[in-house]
Order: C-alpha cells, then sequence, then structure tokens
C-alpha cells in the first residue's frame, strides 16, 4: 500500500468517525428533544393544579361553616402537596437536561481534540510525502 492508498484510508477511517459523531450528537439532541417535550407536559399539568387553587371551590370565607372550612382546607392542602411533587420532579427533569447537554459539550470537546491535527502529526504526514 503506498503513501496514496494510506492517505485514502485515513481519509475514510475520518470521514466515518465523523459520520459516528454526528450520529451520537444527533441521538443526544433527541434525547433532549423528548425531555423538553416530557417538561412542557409537566408544565401544563402544574398549570392545571394551579388553576384548580384558583377555583371558587377552593376559597375559603364566610360563607362556609367550619366543617366546610376544614375540608375545602384539606383539599387545598392535598392539592398544594401534588403540586409540590410536580414541581420536585421538573426540577430534577431540568438537572437530567443540564447533564445531558454536560455530556454533548465533553463529546463536542473530544470530538475537537480528535479532529485537529497535532504538530507530530503534521511533521509526520509532511515527511511521508517527501
Amino acid at each position: 500500500m503506498g503513501r496514496t492508498g494510506g492517505c485514502r484510508l485515513v481519509d475514510l477511517v475520518s470521514r466515518v468517525l465523523s459520520l459516528v459523531e454526528a450520529e451520537v450528537l444527533v441521538a443526544y439532541q433527541l434525547d433532549l428533544l423528548a425531555r423538553i417535550e416530557h417538561q412542557l407536559r409537566s408544565v401544563h399539568k402544574t398549570m392545571r393544579q394551579i388553576e384548580k387553587l384558583r377555583s371558587s371551590q377552593h376559597r375559603v370565607g364566610p360563607e362556609l361553616s367550619n366543617g366546610q372550612r376544614g375540608e375545602t382546607l384539606e383539599r387545598l392542602y392535598t392539592e398544594l402537596d401534588a403540586l409540590e411533587g410536580e414541581l420536585q420532579m421538573q426540577r430534577e427533569m431540568c438537572h437530567d437536561m443540564h447533564r445531558t447537554i454536560d455530556k454533548v459539550q465533553d463529546l463536542l470537546k473530544a470530538f475537537q481534540k480528535l479532529s485537529r491535527p497535532t504538530a507530530s502529526t503534521d511533521a509526520g504526514s509532511e515527511s511521508a510525502t517527501e
């Protein structure tokens, strides 16, 4: 295998690695998209829960008896607990998205490092062509 055959092989390997790198990045982006969609559904659910809290059935006023007021407050506490759980889940999803983005950035740095020729590689290829 001559000098041109070796260069073709290096070019082919570089192209294959670039395709693999691109596919990995696409996979991470699709994962992020799915997480964002899930986060949006979660936010929508939270908004519905907040709207329920704003409804008239949860208002405590002088028109309610003590028993009714207690029942209403109990329902309110249950709704607030559910809302707290939902917000905690949203927080965890955001942390997961941040970790995924960190992985993508680390991969990009690694890909960039691999794709940039070093001084020793450049010197070796120059001596091979002479």
